[in-house]
């Protein structure tokens, strides 16, 4: 997309869009990864797993305070990743037929991504999950992770994108309020699911197969995203304050919801609840609430990525936001090294040296990558990462 966007004839919007993501998109992507590189770390290194905040079972419970936030500030990423991806095909469908590329070209492109990120979940990743000290690494092949969520949704978005604008957001709005109120059954966490049926909507274990990355509810998010890529084209100049605005609604709903009514987040809270169970909130499948503290927590990072003060570090979340894919599996593969050396028995301070440790480490492979990956032809299979 640089490349193009380089060349002189290029409009003033087009720059405009290309700083935008540059400065916006890619850096708080950035951030994300290092939010999730702090909980994957902690599978390595703890001597305990977090709880999963599924949407039955046990109600999530917590040692302390801080280790709850540990776990919470990852829950801004995968919303994140989901949302940016629809958000960013918009745009690389915009560069790439400015740059000549047939509409067969494009959907070859979405298509050889969705099935390698695909392919890459069962192999890859569910083997470096594998290589933590809680499981056997044969136990992790049936895992359905974020990667297989990505695939299917990257699969799924590129049939909507020469759908309208208005039609995405009707679709991916209304499709997630009426699967949160009619598909999902209520509290009937021990009732047994066909595989298909966890893969399509339903998170937990069927067999071999446990499903955290159900198609349905993160190909809205998808949807969503790609919604406002469209909208993003649109209106280059104003993602500002609409990102902004589009924040503080999200949390003010969100505010209003989980402390004015009971609904939203797919599961009753405990009587006497504390203000950690207050804040947990149902990420397997994605609740309303969780979507709108977590989104509305992202729109801000997008809205006041040129007023938040960082100086050098803005230019770190860039790099890290410019090749994701590569940190993804590299902090993977180091965090299971640490494991490796350091044992899984770490207190929550030390892993957060050993997780800034690791995050020192793969700043300069990250940037190395990315610059890698800018020489190589748009076409290349590197640029999938």
């Amino acid at each position: 997309m640089k490349s193009s966007l380089k060349n002189p004839s290029t409009s003033s919007s087009d720059s405009s869009i290309q700083k935008g993501r540059s400065y916006a998109i890619d850096g708080c992507r950035g951030l994300l990864v290092l939010f999730m590189a702090l909980d994957h770390a902690s599978w390595y290194l703890l001597p305990y797993g977090h709880p999963d905040e599924i949407w039955g079972g046990p109600f999530p419970a917590f040692a302390s305070g801080f280790d709850f936030l540990t776990r919470f500030l990852s829950h801004f990423s995968a919303p994140g990743f989901f949302f940016l991806m629809g958000l960013s095909m918009v745009l690389l469908e915009h560069s790439r037929i400015k740059a000549g590329w047939s509409r067969s070209q494009i959907v070859r492109f979405f298509c050889v991504r969705g099935f390698t990120f695909i392919l890459l979940q069962f192999t890859l990743e569910n083997f470096l999950w594998g290589l933590s000290s809680k499981v056997r690494i044969i136990e992790m092949f049936g895992y359905v992770g974020v990667l297989f969520g990505l695939g299917m949704s990257c699969l799924l978005a590129m049939l909507f994108l020469r759908v309208s604008r208005k039609t995405v957001f009707a679709i991916s709005v209304l499709g997630f309020l009426l699967f949160q109120i009619f598909y999902f059954p209520e509290g009937d966490f021990t009732k047994t699911f066909t595989v298909g049926e966890r893969i399509i909507g339903i998170p937990g274990q069927t067999g071999i197969f446990w499903v955290n990355y159900p198609i349905l509810p993160w190909l809205l998010m998808t949807l969503f995203g790609l919604g406002f890529g469209k909208l993003y084209l649109a209106n280059p100049q104003k993602n500002e304050k609409l990102w902004t605005t589009m924040g503080l609604i999200f949390l003010g709903a969100f505010a209003v919801i989980r402390f004015a009514t009971p609904f939203g987040n797919l599961r009753a809270l405990p009587e006497n609840a504390n203000w950690m169970q207050y804040l947990t909130l149902v990420k397997y499948p994605p609740s309303l609430l969780f979507v709108l503290a977590t989104m509305g927590v992202n729109f801000l990072i997008l809205g006041l990525w040129q007023k938040i003060p960082m100086g050098e570090l803005r230019k770190i979340f860039v790099i890290l936001g410019q090749a994701p894919f590569f940190f993804y599996f590299a902090h993977l593969a180091l965090y299971a090294l640490m494991g490796f050396f350091l044992g899984s028995n770490l207190t929550l301070l030390q892993l957060y040296l050993a997780w800034g440790v690791g995050v020192v480490l793969l700043i300069p492979l990250t940037s190395a990558y990315g610059k890698f990956k800018q020489k190589t032809a748009m076409t290349s299979l590197w640029r999938l990462f």
